[in-house]
């Protein structure tokens, strides 16, 4: 006989949303604001669980992120980063060295964390981030939305046909 299940209820049996992001001093007010829009819409029974990759912000600027999450009963970690990793990686524009650590995710959580939410710092929530931690991605490495009129192949000199997605939202 086979069984099946609903993946919202083995994410339910999860009890924790793990959250990961990235900051340096320069993003840490955008911070603040995307995890107190998503505490503030989060009205789920699922706790959330917050980690913060740093790229370098300053002590003062992680006790205003930490007094947000107290404020919420939150608990947010930093991460720490061995930045000489990506030293030589390609920056500009609005891509620094900090838009890579997000690559080290999985060296920086325990090993028996299965799925994260990736979230950009300067992110607004107007919802209860659960809708998406629902989403069974049991079949893939990574979830992620598709930039459906992206045009930039050239530019960025990717193959013409190249599909691009949203780095800024995954799972």
């Amino acid at each position: 006989m086979i069984t099946t299940y609903d993946f919202r209820e083995k994410a339910k049996l999860i009890k924790k949303i793990k959250v990961v992001s990235v900051s340096d001093d320069n993003y840490s007010q955008h911070l603040g604001v995307m995890l107190y829009s998503l505490f503030k819409n989060h009205l789920s029974d699922e706790k959330l669980e917050v980690s913060i990759i740093d790229g370098g912000i300053s002590p003062g600027n992680k006790l205003k992120i930490e007094g947000i999450g107290k404020e919420f009963n939150i608990l947010i970690t930093f991460l720490k980063i061995d930045k000489k990793i990506y030293q030589n990686f390609k920056i500009g524009h609005h891509v620094n060295h900090s838009t890579y650590y997000r690559i080290s995710i999985p060296e920086l959580l325990d090993n028996s964390i299965k799925k994260v939410i990736f979230l950009d710092c300067d992110l607004i929530f107007k919802k209860d981030i659960s809708r998406l931690w629902e989403i069974d991605i049991s079949e893939h490495f990574i979830a992620a939305v598709e930039a459906p009129k992206f045009n930039r192949q050239i530019s960025l000199k990717m193959p013409a046909n190249s599909k691009y997605f949203n780095s800024g939202v995954m799972c």
